[in-house]
């Protein structure tokens, strides 16, 4: 059984969680991509009392996209060869988070200490890089082992500052341990640093749903 005195924490706390990422140059989360892509996080943060906080985020994902139908330049066995069809491409990218915390549910209810749940608001800058890319052909007409090389545009190395929201839920386990479920949106202020992003109107946004763990020091 949880202590109450322990269900509204308030102090450094580490949490980690693992779910899937969705990249596209609107909100529309069925064009552009093979559905959710794997991403990790590392949370650390601080809560100033039982309404306000702050926290900083590391996380990873790899962006994977599918272009079908279209006409490529790629270089096959040190060979140029002009390719039609589909290709497969994955964008290795880090995203760095720091987030104002707002307790929404202590400031709707008030502080109870006898509940075991908590819900956040939270928002704040962030800053992302492309810092690996593969591209593969979805074809037969290549074989495979073949040494190939993908001669259009790169990303790697590409950087985007952008804001971020998220909802987050925590439910005490024990005295220390919480489960946490996130869902985290993002906005990327540079056009060009996704695929998704060019000749649109918006740019690119990222839509996050994770689970994970938090423990509280």
């Amino acid at each position: 059984e949880v202590e109450p005195s322990k269900m509204s924490h308030r102090g450094w706390w580490l949490a980690g969680s693992f779910g899937g990422s969705k990249m596209n140059q609107t909100i529309k989360l069925s064009s552009g991509g093979l559905g959710l892509n794997p991403s990790f996080t590392f949370t650390s943060g601080y809560d100033l009392n039982r309404l306000h906080g702050f926290r900083a985020q590391l996380a990873y994902d790899i962006h994977s996209r599918l272009r079908p139908n279209q006409a490529y330049s790629v270089l096959v066995n040190d060979r140029r060869v002009r390719y039609t069809g589909s290709m497969k491409s994955n964008y290795q990218q880090f995203d760095i988070r720091l987030q104002y915390m707002l307790n929404v549910s202590n400031l709707w209810t008030g502080y109870d200490k006898r509940s075991k749940f908590n819900a956040y608001w939270s928002f704040g800058p962030s800053l992302s890089t492309v810092v690996a890319e593969g591209h593969s052909l979805v074809s037969n007409e290549v074989e495979r082992g073949s040494d190939m090389e993908y001669l259009g545009r790169k990303y790697s190395g590409e950087v985007s500052f952008g804001l971020s929201t998220s909802a987050l839920m925590t439910l005490a386990i024990t005295n220390q341990w919480d489960a946490t479920a996130e869902v985290m949106g993002q906005y990327h202020f540079n056009r060009g640093y996704m695929p998704e992003n060019h000749h649109k109107f918006l740019n690119g946004v990222k839509i996050n749903f994770s689970l994970g763990a938090r423990y509280n020091f």
